[in-house]
């Protein structure tokens, strides 16, 4: 399995009719709403590729420039915390979010 871990300095990119590459975006939080911090998120198509990230002190988390028109499964992983998988098509920005179970 191949991991890339995507800069969160990347802009998205536009084709070449202007349009905005989709992005994959969400949040991930305790029981109760709190952000949760530093959890790697990961993002893996169909053949296995997978790319990861990680949340921001509030706990959102974005992968940018994600080729639309794939199923891919979206993922979280926290110490402390187990989350359940989540596949979704992209094909244009897309919210998946994630509460996590103690």
């Amino acid at each position: 399995m191949l991991l890339l871990r995507e800069p969160r300095w990347i802009a998205s990119r536009r084709d070449q009719t202007g349009a905005r590459s989709p992005r994959a975006r969400g949040a991930v939080t305790t029981p109760s709403g709190a952000g949760l911090r530093n959890a790697t998120g990961f993002l893996t198509d169909p053949q296995g590729i997978r790319r990861s990230n990680l949340t921001n002190s509030f706990g959102f988390y974005t992968f940018n420039n994600v080729p639309a028109g794939i199923t891919y499964t979206i993922s979280v992983r926290l110490n402390r915390y187990r989350f359940a998988a989540q596949q979704r098509l992209i094909n244009g920005d897309t919210t998946v979010n994630f509460i996590g179970l103690e």
